[in-house]
């Protein structure tokens, strides 16, 4: 009998480790649950008008970073804590707890790691030095940027908004690389990877949503002959910086940045098109804030607003297109979707683009019925097809002119 509880023991403490989660599996799969929930906050709170639950993320964040991840993972989960101490350094209202030296320690921290999250931190730590006045730190970050990370698409940015460089100069080094090959237009699915977007319907992603009209938008363009390039053509995250020098480096003629919305408490329908202005209604500031997450900064948003309002009578004429052919589309395929119109907003996707360029909202994934709608093939298709056609219209106008 004591032979046989020595093999049961022996059974157990060889092979019961097998059948338990890994450490750094189980920190993955929490810090896939905490990105969830991080933005799940931004669509509920973008203001930060409760900042003890994002203070209370962004530790939770900080801690699994630090103890349960891979290098790469533990790199990403230090960046969105200290995103999240940014932003909440910015609202000022938590007096008692120092989130301004918490964010620079991380992002420091993720800078010396020499990762691939090293150059957007040290770029971050530059643009949060600028913001709490601190020059002679913000001049130091960007040379260290210069200097560790020549190759870095944010040395241009960051030189320019810190040396106060004019707008002309600004358009020379966003996408100054053009491609040989210019298109027509240059899709851009929004969100991807780790930025899901709005969530809504029965689970439906924001991120899926976008791609998959851009997909089906692919096969209407081609079958009209125009040319085009996507921004991103799998589940992939890319800053919103990229999208734009994306658009620049393609010599696009016309950029269309695809998107879903969510309302607060669900019940809001409708299409609606956006072409960028620095001035927002209160309606839109909380769709401008989930779309523009920590990345967009006013500095930049007036000088693209600067660089398109030239481009504004073309971008307005896009975006009437785009919204009454998908409300028309949408009304043929048997769809009763709200005309929402066209509106103006400081979305920083937009921003820097040297083309006229929209961002369209296709509509609100959050909404019990229309959200149904949107998770059918056939909505989205017919959304496809209106694109495509507007987008043909325009440039055979352009063309005309």
């Amino acid at each position: 009998m004591n032979k046989i509880i020595s093999l049961a023991c022996t059974f157990f403490i060889v092979f019961t480790p097998l059948f338990l989660p890994c450490p750094a599996f189980a920190g993955t799969r929490l810090f896939e649950d905490l990105k969830s929930e991080y933005l799940l906050l931004r669509n509920r709170d973008p203001l930060i008008l409760n900042p003890s639950q994002w203070l209370n993320l962004a530790r939770k964040i900080e801690k699994v970073g630090c103890k349960r991840l891979n290098n790469t993972e533990c790199d990403q989960a230090l960046f969105m804590a200290a995103t999240l101490y940014v932003e909440i350094a910015k609202r000022k209202n938590l007096p008692n707890f120092d989130s301004s030296r918490h964010a620079l320690i991380l992002l420091r921290d993720v800078s010396g790691r020499g990762g691939e999250y090293a150059d957007d931190a040290l770029a971050r730590a530059v643009e949060f030095y600028r913001s709490i006045k601190n020059a002679k730190a913000a001049e130091s970050a960007t040379q260290e940027l210069k200097v560790r990370f020549p190759g870095s698409e944010f040395v241009a940015v960051v030189s320019a908004e810190l040396e106060g460089k004019n707008v002309s100069s600004r358009k020379t080094l966003v996408g100054a690389r053009v491609s040989p090959a210019s298109v027509d237009v240059v899709l851009d699915p929004g969100h991807g990877g780790d930025d899901l977007g709005a969530q809504g319907y029965a689970g439906l992603l924001e991120k899926d949503v976008t791609l998959s009209i851009a997909q089906l938008t692919i096969g209407e363009l081609k079958r009209s002959g125009i040319t085009y390039a996507v921004t991103r053509r799998g589940d992939d995250f890319l800053p919103l910086s990229s999208r734009t020098k994306f658009a620049n480096q393609h010599n696009a003629k016309l950029f269309v940045s695809i998107h879903a919305n969510a309302s607060l408490r669900g019940t809001n329908r409708g299409v609606e098109t956006y072409i960028l202005d620095s001035n927002q209604s209160a309606n839109t500031k909380l769709l401008v804030e989930r779309e523009n997450g920590p990345e967009a900064s006013d500095l930049s948003l007036m000088l693209g607003d600067i660089i398109q309002r030239e481009k504004r009578p073309e971008a307005l004429k896009l975006a009437s297109l785009i919204q009454n052919h998908i409300v028309l589309k949408l009304k043929e395929s048997g769809f009763n979707t709200p005309d929402l119109g066209v509106k103006r907003a400081p979305f920083f996707v937009l921003v820097g683009t040297h083309m006229p360029s929209v961002l369209v909202e296709v509509g609100f994934i959050d909404h019990s019925d229309e959200g149904r709608k949107i998770g059918t093939e056939e909505y989205r298709a017919a959304v496809a097809s209106a694109l495509a056609s507007a987008i043909k219209e325009f440039l055979a106008a352009q063309k005309s002119n």
